[in-house]
Order: structure tokens, then C-alpha cells, then sequence
């Protein structure tokens, strides 16, 4: 279990990715390594799956399984997870399919995920995922015809756990436990994220201690 705790701490690269484009020749190393880690994850997630199903680790959140589909307000989208093109049993990834023109969008995911939230004007959708024993937020934004993924972590910090979120009109607020491993710190940081714009504003950050940080519980649930 160490061994793989250990490998899937290798570096996260490209935090924005634009959907659907194609990739330049010089990303190819990074794409590889990217890859790597990404296999490597699941070959762990598939060995331990039963304990991160159900929240022993570090929360009490439940992985969503194959097949699970979540719409969006207005029932213009629908959100599916889909299987992972090795194991049909593993999530690997989310299709927006799109009622008004047909179109389906597909991105792979590099985890277990717990969480899928519309924002409410239906532009916007955010998925919590599985992270080095904790988890981040990926936030997919249609605009035009494209849908764009921003990775929305503290950006601070080496671990950390989403604990709430909350959904508005067109933005969304996330909260997060983080630790600094070098200084051995710890925080509460919440701001609100804005995917049309990709900014974040009303940010809060409250230094705890170690007691207060294990006592920190996620509070983030599956909403069809």
C-alpha cells in the first residue's frame, strides 16, 4: 500500500486544459508521464477500491458508479459517467451529451469520483474527484460550442480535501482542508469560483490545528 501511496505522488501537470484540441508535439513527454500516473492510480483505485467506496480513508462520501447520470437544471445536459476503457467496472471518465444539438462530449477522469454539481444557470459543472488521499474539484464550463475543464485546487498546500460546496446561479464556492507537509500547517480555504470568467473571489483563510484539521469532515453530496 505504501509503494502505492508513493507512486501516486508524482507530479499534476496542466491544471486548465482546453477540451478537444489537439496535442502539440512538445507535451508529448508530459502527456506520457501524465499517463503514467494516471495508470498507475487506477491499478491502485482497482486493489483498494472497496476501502475508498466507502469513505474509510478520509471522509464519508461514496464513489459514483458506471452508469450514473446526473441532469442539469434546465434538462439541456446530461452528465454520465462512464466506464474506463480497461475495466468496465472503474469509472474513467464523463460524457456530456447535449438534447438540443446531439452533440457528446467525453473527458477521461484520473479517479474515483464522489461528487457531480450543476451550477444553476446549467453552463456549469463541477466534479469532485479522488486525489492523494484526499480530493480536488474539476469544473466543466460550456461556452459557445466548446466545454472547457479548469482544476480548481487550493493552490496551496501538498494535501487536501474539498469539505462543502455550494452551488449558486453561476458560480460556485468551494471548501477545502489543506496541509503543507514542509511547514506543517494547516488551513480552512474557501472562495468562490467563477468558470465563466475562471477567477475566484471572497477568499477565507483560517489557520488550524492539527486536532481541529482531523476532526474536519467532508460534507459534499450526490445531487441527480
Amino acid at each position: 500500500m505504501l509503494i502505492g501511496f508513493a507512486l501516486l505522488n508524482l507530479p499534476i501537470f496542466a491544471t486548465v486544459r482546453l477540451l478537444g484540441a489537439t496535442e502539440m508535439n512538445s507535451l508529448k513527454p508530459i502527456v506520457f508521464i501524465h499517463q503514467y500516473k494516471r495508470d498507475v492510480s487506477r491499478l491502485f483505485l482497482k486493489l483498494f477500491i472497496p476501502v475508498l467506496t466507502f469513505g474509510i480513508a478520509y471522509g464519508q462520501e461514496k464513489a459514483i458508479k458506471v452508469g450514473e447520470y446526473f441532469e442539469s437544471p434546465d434538462k439541456r445536459f446530461t452528465l454520465k459517467c462512464i466506464a474506463d476503457a480497461s475495466d468496465d467496472s472503474v469509472v474513467g471518465g464523463i460524457a456530456i451529451s447535449d438534447k438540443q444539438t446531439g452533440h457528446l462530449f467525453k473527458d477521461s477522469t484520473d479517479s474515483v469520483i464522489y461528487s457531480v454539481k450543476w451550477i444553476g444557470d446549467s453552463r456549469s459543472v463541477a466534479v469532485i474527484e479522488y486525489l492523494h488521499g484526499g480530493s480536488v474539484a474539476v469544473v466543466y464550463h460550456f461556452k459557445g460550442n466548446t466545454w472547457t475543464s479548469y482544476t480548481v485546487d487550493p493552490i496551496m498546500g501538498d494535501r487536501y480535501t474539498v469539505i462543502e460546496e455550494a452551488a449558486e446561479r453561476s458560480v460556485i464556492k468551494f471548501t477545502y482542508k489543506v496541509h503543507e507537509e514542509a511547514t506543517d500547517r494547516f488551513w480552512i480555504y474557501s472562495f468562490v469560483f467563477n468558470p465563466e470568467t475562471a477567477t475566484r473571489s471572497r477568499e477565507s483563510r483560517q489557520t488550524v490545528d492539527f486536532s481541529t484539521y482531523q476532526k474536519l469532515k467532508t460534507n459534499i453530496s450526490v445531487e441527480k
